[in-house]
């Protein structure tokens, strides 16, 4: 079993990830699952037994980032990816 703050370690590489392919259209799809997947562990093991409202401890933002997300997955980065700026779309 990892510790606490090694899991914060690895929760906190797959976000800086993603914030980082978001501008790689190779890879935004692979991010997004596994931001949809830490969310999904998130809301599981610590923020679904307390609710939904966030200033009660429970999973609205972390519903609210699946959904992003997804809908960053589903339609790709487009204009805003480095592949758009440098001219290598598809």
């Amino acid at each position: 079993m990892s510790s606490d703050k090694t899991d914060s370690q690895i929760i906190a590489a797959f976000a800086a990830g993603f914030d980082a392919s978001v501008l790689d259209d190779e890879h935004v799809r692979q991010c997004g699952r596994a931001l949809v997947d830490t969310m999904a562990v998130a809301i599981a093991k610590v923020h679904g037994p307390k609710g939904f409202f966030v200033q009660d401890g429970g999973y609205e933002y972390n519903l609210v980032l699946i959904i992003a997300a997804l809908a960053v997955a589903a339609m790709g980065p487009g204009r805003f990816s480095l592949d758009y700026l440098l001219g290598l779309t598809r």
